[in-house]
This record gives structure tokens, sequence and C-alpha cells, in this order.
């Protein structure tokens, strides 16, 4: 037993290291800069109260949306859920899950840096600026945002993608059933979060088409397929037996879709350019990883195309509604690590012209 604990971490003692680093930033960075930490009395937001009073609500017996009403997906309540059996009383419980959210974030946009750029040692300059520039930014708000939760899934599936791409090699089967529960969660935590997963699968058809392996699409969709299913089935399933099933669809789809944005028109800005403008440590690290994976196309051409429909449907679901508070730009954080990847290979070549 003991030879294969010692095994494992000489295999994963790399990505363990990675990890630690991550971790140890994430939590540094969000003890000042999240009011769930415990530097701060109460995290005084209220959407955040919101989730947390749902999530304690679960833990008594009552279900979301028929004995406490909310508009965003069953997966927030349930994670809220998880921080109250930590403690009820106190945001210790959101501060260790934010922080152990954003360090997944932190893990994946390194290795986002590291692959795009070809450079082993980007991940550890990326990870560390990441965890610096997103939460001073107003995007952040007071933290504990769906969005900021939602980071880590939106970088695994962006990975997984971009990793592939890049080494020329199909999806595999794993891939394929995690890239449908990344999409399925973004269905169940707030569904604007699905535009990624829609310009990522764009892409991945186009590449395989491209490519001549459609032979290979049918499977790949199988197990795409499969991931939504399992996740769907088990909210579903949760519902059902409460029998609350009529309360989701009418609260969660119909609400959401017909009254939402009617009912609260507008938000901070008036259009979604500015909604960015205010967070130039990542969106401008994020606009010129895009423009550069776009100028070295012959090199990084699939990767481009990825990452290029995914911002762009992203972006589209993010602010087609018409409402842009300002937390709503956090997601589109996820595309700044091609920046800081542009940043080290750029670097790179002018350290070896020199």
């Amino acid at each position: 037993m003991n030879k294969q604990i010692t095994a494992f971490f000489r295999e994963h003692s790399r990505s363990l290291w990675r990890f630690l680093f991550a971790c140890t930033a994430s939590f540094s960075v969000l003890a000042v800069c999240s009011k769930s930490s415990f530097l701060y009395p109460m995290n005084d937001w209220v959407d955040v109260n919101c989730f947390f009073t749902v999530g304690r609500g679960i833990l008594h017996g009552l279900v979301p949306y028929r004995d406490l009403y909310e508009q965003k997906g069953p997966l927030i309540y349930y994670l809220f859920a998880l921080a109250g059996q930590i403690s009820e009383s106190s945001f210790l419980g959101v501060y260790l899950l934010e922080g152990l959210c954003f360090a997944c974030f932190l893990y994946l946009g390194g290795r986002i840096a590291e692959i795009i750029s070809d450079q082993e040692h980007a991940f550890w300059p990326s990870a560390a600026l990441l965890a610096c520039l997103i939460p001073i930014t107003p995007a952040f708000s007071h933290g504990a945002s769906a969005e900021e939760f939602f980071l880590p899934v939106l970088a695994l599936g962006l990975f997984i993608v971009l990793k592939a791409m890049h080494a020329k090699k199909t999806l595999t089967d794993g891939q394929g059933f995690v890239l449908g529960l990344c999409a399925a969660a973004a269905l169940w935590t707030k569904y604007t979060f699905c535009g990624m997963f829609a310009g990522s699968a764009a892409a991945v058809l186009i590449w395989y088409l491209c490519m001549g392996r459609i032979r290979l699409l049918p499977r790949l969709i199988l197990f795409f397929l499969l991931g939504c299913f399992a996740l769907t089935a088990a909210i579903v399933g949760w519902f059902g037996l409460k029998g609350a099933l009529t309360d989701l669809w009418q609260a969660y789809f119909v609400n959401n879709l017909s009254q939402y944005s009617q009912n609260i028109k507008g938000g901070h800005y008036d259009a979604p350019l500015p909604n960015l403008l205010n967070n130039l440590p990542w969106s401008v690290p994020g606009a010129l990883g895009l423009v550069w994976l776009a100028v070295f196309l012959k090199k990084r051409g699939w990767e481009a195309l990825a990452a290029g429909l995914s911002a762009v449907g992203l972006f589209i679901f993010t602010y087609w509604n018409g409402r842009r508070y300002p937390y709503y730009a956090l997601v589109m954080a996820v595309f700044a690590p091609l920046g800081l990847a542009a940043a080290v290979s750029l670097t790179g070549r002018l350290v070896k012209k020199g």
C-alpha cells in the first residue's frame, strides 16, 4: 500500500505541486478580496445571501422554487447547501468552497497558458497573475457569485478542447463525457453559461469535418449526450422525488425566459462593451490572446477557431437578454490565460533573438 502511494505521488507530483500553489494563491487572495472570507464579518451582497438562504433551506427539507423562490439554477443552491454543512451560521463554508473552485480555475488557467504557449514554465506566472488580476476587478463584485463558482467548469471545457486540438488528437470518450457534464452543469446553474459550450461544440464539429473524421462524430456525440443525461437525470430525479418538477420548470425556465428580463430592466451599464472595459486587468489579456491566436493561424488555427467561437458564444448568451450587471462579465475572464500564453510565447521569442 505504501509503495502504491509513493508511486502515485511520484507520478503526479508535478500536478500536485501546481495545484498546491494554485490553492495557496487562491485562498490568500480571496481572504482579502472576497467578503465571504473570515476577515469580513459577513458577505452583505444580496445575491449571495439569497443563494445561502436557499442552500440552508435544502438542509432543512425545503425545496427550491416550491418552498423558497429564487431564479438561478439548482446546482448553485446545492453548492451553498454544501457550504451550509460546514457552517450554517457563518460564511466559512462559502469561503472554503469559493477558494477551492478558484484554485481549480487557476490551475486550469495556468495549464491552458502552458499548452498554448508551448512553454512549460508558463504555468507559474500565469496562475499567479490570474489570482491577482481577476479578484480586483468590479466583475468579481463581493465574491461568491455564480459566475465565479462556474469559472473552473468553463476553464475545464476550454482546456479539454484546446489541448486536443493543440496535440492534433481526437477527443476521447471520457473527454466527450466530461464535456457533456460541463454543458449540463451550465444549463443547471445559469443557462447563459451554455454559450461557451455551443461555440466550442461548433468548433469541434468543423474540426472533425475538415480533418476527415466525420465517422468519429456519432460516438463523440453519444458520450457527450451521456454526460448531459447523467447530470440532468440526477437533478430531475431529485426534484421528481420531492414532487416539485412543475415548480422547477415554471420558475427556472418559464419565468426566467418570459418575465425575468422584462420585470427588471437594464442594469448598471447600457451596453456590453463598457461592462468588459470596466475589467481591464483580465479583459485586455483575453482580447489580446484571441487576437494573437488569430495572427498565428498557421500554427494555432484550430485553437483560434475554438477559442474564438467559444468567446463569441459566451458573449452572446451572456448579454442577449439586455441586462448587464457588473458581475455578468466575469465569465469572459476564462479567456485571460490566452493573453498570458501570448505574453510568455512572445517573451520567449524575444529572448531567443536577443
